[in-house]
């Protein structure tokens, strides 16, 4: 997926300002943020996220964590997209957020 200017990502509000000096880092190690995220996003990026969000709009499972090494399992999103699919109305949100001061 590509979520040029944090388009997406700001209106779930995961999205944090860089400073210059990070900013810098990145474009020395080969990563212009400015190319990547379009002008508009050359300041921010997303904290690290998963939504499942059913055919209604309904966000049925979240996890976010500013530590990008702390990822959702893939075994559990499968497994509550199956559940889903065979109970559509029931929640199954094994919201885990944990923003931290980026």
């Amino acid at each position: 997926m590509s979520d040029v200017g944090n388009k997406v990502a700001r209106q779930f509000g995961i999205v944090f300002q860089i400073k210059e000096k990070l900013q810098e880092i990145y474009r020395r190690f080969g990563h212009p943020l400015d190319l990547f995220n379009g002008p508009d996003g050359a300041q921010h990026l997303p904290v690290p996220a998963t939504f499942l969000v059913d055919g209604e709009g309904v966000i049925r499972l979240t996890h976010v964590d500013a530590d990008y090494t702390r990822r959702l399992d893939p075994d559990d999103v499968i497994t509550t997209s199956r559940k889903l699919t065979s109970h559509p109305n029931k929640n199954f949100s094994s919201t885990s957020i944990n923003k931290t001061d980026c």
